[in-house]
């Protein structure tokens, strides 16, 4: 069995190796890669009833392809596009050859768009995971056993019917039928539709996997409410081992369930983690980094439901996609730039234009560019998301100013977890959610607020009251509760946000402690 197994991850291997080789190609000739990539877009493009709206020939140059098209925005541009493809999914309308599946957007940063996938697109996620999987399979530590938890959500409710469910859909047959024996958590498993036993079953998988080598997740904090649950309900779970036909229990984990186990003993065999570590994931990847400090982690790159943006890699940092995507740089002061006029230390917004009909598409995630050490191309770090801005009252606070309060709570007070909320009421105010080893003065969040000009002044004018703030027992799952059960999100797509600049949703969130009760409140 482990000869029939290294021969699958061999295999895997080889059939990853093309891909790699071409995303070599475009890192270290970055405009020539660039310049194919549009032009094998904009032919396949100018055939689509879209195309042909915006006058595109396909033989455009990339100044007659900016002239031509203006940034788009989803809203104002494309979704009367996306609404026709949607409606007649075989014909050339928006995307190129027709749609074959209809993904939606997470919708945690605003309202959820629809994203029509063509069959180009599809091979575009799936060269994108052979480019990762070759990197980390030749280039990672060593492994063993190759035992992989690759994050799946469950079907809860009718939203959930369409579009993709896990990663490994997006994945040709051969690589999925070499992808399975290696898998710890079946994909059959994201059927079962109730959420709570969905989570008992994944917790069940998890802990009997001890030869567990790889994780691949989204959101760190969402593991981390796994793995919290695992320990809380680990007597349930040993018992599920012990009698569902759907498992064969291991001794040594039933034995480690009957203890308060630590999660590192669980699986003494880790040893590689990839999540998302940028924005307002950072401080939860970093609590997943001590819990496992034996394993390499490496964060994830800038992967939309439109497009893979970034890919990491083991060696070169974190780099653009160019074999398969064409992507712009908005700078505030100096424009729009293409990848080699980015200048390292530089932030940009991007704009994507990608072979599943989106040009020029305004993707509202911002980067900031790094070195990589390679002599023509760039790193890029994602920052966070573009506009992320809560102003109730011409207060205009960002992400970026609550980042720095979330790093001096952590250090201070042993903060773990942070949402806040702009509560539009009468009058409006400020209210603060936080996971901490202690409760922290509310002064500390108001004197926080008063060193920004703008909230200052609104204080001042009476347009604000001042901040409420609540100490909350296991934030991070009232939140994903929240999104899953209420906005019917799946959850490995819910990004939980230290900023919720959207009223509406932060009145929705509030309501819903309250309906939760118990539950969350710090005995």
């Amino acid at each position: 069995m482990k000869l029939l197994k290294r021969a699958a991850a061999k295999s895997f291997q080889l059939l990853c190796k093309p891909a790699w080789k071409e995303f070599e190609r475009s890192i270290h000739s970055p405009t020539l890669a660039q310049e194919r990539t549009l032009r094998a877009i904009l032919q396949e493009a100018a055939k689509t009833e879209y195309g042909k709206a915006l006058h595109l020939t396909g033989k455009e140059s990339y100044q007659e392809f900016s002239k031509l098209v203006e940034p788009q925005k989803y809203d104002q541009h494309l979704k009367p596009w996306i609404e026709k493809q949607s409606q007649n999914p075989a014909n050339s309308i928006f995307s190129p050859g027709g749609m074959r599946v209809l993904e939606k957007s997470s919708g945690s940063s605003g309202t959820a768009k629809l994203i029509p996938y063509n069959h180009a697109i599809l091979k575009s996620f799936e060269k994108y995971f052979r480019i990762w999987a070759y990197d980390i399979l030749k280039n990672g530590p060593r492994f063993r056993s190759y035992r992989t938890y690759i994050s799946i959500s469950p079907s809860l409710g009718k939203d959930r019917e369409a579009g993709l469910s896990d990663d490994s859909e997006y994945l040709s047959l051969p690589l999925r039928f070499l992808l399975k024996p290696f898998l710890a958590v079946p994909l059959d498993l994201k059927q079962v539709r109730d959420p709570e036993e969905f989570r008992h079953l994944l917790c069940a998988y998890l802990a009997n996997a001890e030869d567990l080598e790889i994780i691949s997740i989204w959101h760190p904090s969402l593991f981390l409410v796994t793995m919290e649950y695992l320990q809380t309900h680990r007597q349930e779970i040993a018992h599920t081992l012990k009698t569902n036909p759907r498992f064969r229990a291991n001794p040594e984990v039933l034995r480690k369930l009957s203890s308060n186990f630590q999660m590192a003993e669980l699986w003494p065999h880790l040893k590689f983690i990839s999540a998302w570590d940028g924005a307002n994931s950072a401080i939860y990847a970093e609590k997943l980094k001590k819990l496992f400090p034996k394993a390499t982690f490496q964060a994830k790159g800038l992967l939309s439901t439109e497009e893979p943006i970034t890919l990491p890699t083991i060696e070169k940092s974190t780099l653009p996609f160019l074999c398969d995507v064409f992507l712009e740089f908005v700078h505030e002061e100096f424009g729009i730039k293409r990848i080699h006029e980015l200048r390292v230390g530089e932030k940009y917004q991007v704009l994507v234009t990608q072979a599943g009909g989106f040009l020029r598409y305004d993707l509202g995630d911002e980067i900031l560019v790094t070195n990589s050490g390679l002599s023509n191309c760039p790193a890029i770090q994602f920052i966070g998301r573009s506009g992320q801005i809560s102003d109730l009252v011409g207060e205009k606070l960002t992400e970026e100013n609550f980042q720095s309060l979330q790093a001096w709570l952590a250090a201070e007070f042993g903060l773990s977890s942070l949402c806040v909320l702009p509560i539009n009421s009468n009058p409006p105010y400020y209210q603060f959610f936080y996971e901490a080893n202690q409760a922290i003065p509310l002064a500390s969040f108001e004197q926080f607020l008063m060193t920004h000009h703008h909230y200052s002044y609104a204080r001042d004018m009476g347009q604000l009251i001042p901040a409420k703030a609540e100490r909350i027992k296991n934030l991070s799952d009232l939140l994903l509760q929240f999104y899953s059960r209420k906005r019917a999100m799946r959850q490995g797509d819910i990004k939980l946000k230290l900023l919720v600049k959207n009223p509406l949703e932060a009145a929705e969130i509030l309501q819903y402690k309250v309906e939760s009760g118990a539950q969350y409140e710090i005995s």
